[in-house]
């Protein structure tokens, strides 16, 4: 599992509603799932109306809110950046 019973009590203490992905449409209960794989359920299934989807391994320099309000936001509808790799393939 994901997240302890303990975890999702107190996420539900924050307002939160955490989903299990296999109670849901389509989803294999024995499909392996975990970590990065869950990410875009959430942004699926997410009730925000703007969502920062950040890898774990980024941390914002500065409040990000500014994004949200820039041309680019509000041209595309999203900001994208390429993901740091010292793979040369990646170069």
């Amino acid at each position: 599992d994901e997240m302890s019973a303990e975890a999702v009590e107190v996420m539900a203490g924050l307002n939160v509603t955490c989903l299990d992905i296999y109670h849901s449409p389509g989803v294999p209960v024995d499909m392996p799932l975990r970590g990065w794989q869950l990410k875009a359920f959430a942004v699926v299934h997410a009730s925000f109306e703007e969502l920062l989807w950040l890898d774990a391994d980024s941390v914002p320099a500065q409040n990000p809110e500014f994004l949200f309000d820039g041309e680019v936001m509000g041209r595309f509808g999203s900001h994208f950046w390429p993901d740091w790799s010292t793979d040369p393939h990646w170069l």
